[in-house]
C-alpha cells in the first residue's frame, strides 16, 4: 500500500506462519506504548475478540508504520494493528477487502480480479471492485466540491473589486481633469501625470488589502474548516492573496491612469 515503515520492518515472506506478528501505527505507540520501546512489545486482543476462547492473542510489534488517512481528511486516524490476515480469526468478521497491485490502468483490470476472485470461492458475494484513485475522488468528492465553490466566489469577488477600483480611479481621473491640465501646461511629462495617480491609488489598496489579511486571521477558525494540512493563517497563501488582490487592482487602475496622460490642455484650461 505504500505506507511509509518508520522502525523495525516491513512485511517479509513467511510472516503469516510461525509467531504472531503485528505492525501498530503512530498513533497507537502514542495511546499504548509510550515510555517503553514498541519494537518486540507484545500487544494482545481482548479475550473473546479474537476467537471464541477467553484467552488472550499475542502478537510481537515488529514494525511501525505511520498514521493513514482511510477514511476521511478531517478524522484523525485511531490505533491501528496491522496482522496477518491468517490471524484474524475472529467469528465476526463478515467482510474483507482485497487490494492488488497492478501495472498499467486499473480500471482494465476489473473483470480480470472479477474472475479471479469468483475462481477463488465461486460463493464468495463481490460487493465491488473499484480502483483506489475512484474510492479516494469519492472520499473528497465534497471537499472539492467546495473549495471550487469558495474559488468561484472569491473570483467574482476578484471581479467586482477590481471593476469597483476602475470606477473609482476613473471618477478620481476625471475630477481632477484640471488639475492635469495644469500640470501638463507647466511642463509636467504625461508620465509624470500617471505616476501621481498611481501613487495615490497605490495608498488605499496597500490599506485595503492590510485590512484584509487582518479580517482573514480574524476568521481563520470558519475558513479551517474548509483546509487540510494548510493553515488558515498560512504566510505563503497570504502573501499571494495579497499579491494577486494588489496586482488586480493596479492593472484596473492603470487603464483610467493612462488615459489621462491624452487629456487635451487647450479644452481643460477653458474650464
Amino acid at each position: 500500500m505504500g505506507m511509509p515503515v518508520l522502525a523495525g520492518r516491513g512485511i517479509a515472506p513467511g510472516d503469516d506462519t510461525g509467531e504472531r506478528l503485528a505492525w501498530v501505527n503512530q498513533t497507537f505507540v502514542r495511546q499504548y506504548l509510550a515510555g517503553r520501546e514498541p519494537i518486540g512489545a507484545r500487544v494482545a486482543w481482548k479475550p473473546g475478540e479474537a476467537g471464541a476462547d477467553d484467552a488472550p492473542r499475542w502478537m510481537r510489534v515488529v514494525g511501525i508504520v505511520a498514521d493513514v488517512r482511510g477514511n476521511a481528511l478531517r478524522i484523525d486516524e485511531p490505533p491501528v494493528v496491522y496482522a496477518p490476515y491468517v490471524q484474524r480469526e475472529a467469528n465476526w468478521i463478515r467482510f474483507g477487502t482485497l487490494v492488488a497491485r497492478v501495472k498499467g490502468d486499473p480500471d482494465s483490470y476489473r473483470d480480470t480480479l472479477a474472475r479471479a476472485v469468483q475462481a477463488g470461492d465461486p460463493a464468495l458475494p463481490l460487493g465491488e471492485v473499484a480502483s483506489m484513485r475512484d474510492r479516494s475522488d469519492r472520499a473528497l468528492a465534497r471537499d472539492r466540491f467546495m473549495l471550487q465553490l469558495v474559488a468561484l466566489f472569491a473570483g467574482l469577488a476578484l471581479l467586482l473589486g477590481a471593476q469597483g477600483v476602475f470606477g473609482v480611479v476613473a471618477f478620481a481621473v476625471e475630477q481632477r481633469r484640471t488639475e492635469i491640465g495644469v500640470r501638463l501646461a507647466l511642463g509636467a511629462r504625461p508620465a509624470q501625470a500617471m505616476t501621481t495617480l498611481m501613487r495615490s491609488t497605490l495608498t488605499p489598496i496597500l490599506i485595503g488589502s492590510a485590512l484584509g489579511l487582518l479580517l482573514t486571521v480574524a476568521a481563520g477558525r470558519v475558513l479551517s474548516s474548509l483546509l487540510y494540512a494548510v493553515s488558515a493563517t498560512d504566510p505563503v497563501a497570504l502573501s499571494a492573496a495579497a499579491v494577486t488582490l494588489i496586482s488586480a487592482a493596479l492593472l484596473a487602475a492603470w487603464l483610467p491612469a493612462r488615459r489621462a496622460q491624452r487629456v487635451d490642455i487647450s479644452r481643460t484650461l477653458q474650464r
